[in-house]
């Protein structure tokens, strides 16, 4: 779904509902994806066109990148 905010836009991708322990229902998302959305997400906050956007596409790839550090982390 796209939602303009403020002249930008914004994509939300929802994910259907768990029923049960979030670990076991999560697929599967390796370190290259995470990696690979981290810099996704730092270009898009580059081109965001408001505030908000850039806010929001920053968070998101900060979130990528603790994914992949702890994936890191766990194949130590």
């Amino acid at each position: 779904m796209n939602v303009e905010v403020g002249g930008g836009s914004l994509i939300i991708f929802r994910a259907p509902r768990s029923t049960g322990d979030v670990e076991e229902s999560a697929p599967a998302v390796s370190q290259d994806y995470c990696r690979a959305r981290e810099l996704a997400e730092r270009a898009a906050a580059k081109d965001a066109t408001c505030t908000r956007a850039r806010e929001i596409h920053q968070e998101l790839a900060q979130a990528y990148a603790r994914m992949a550090q702890a994936k890191t982390l766990s194949h130590e």
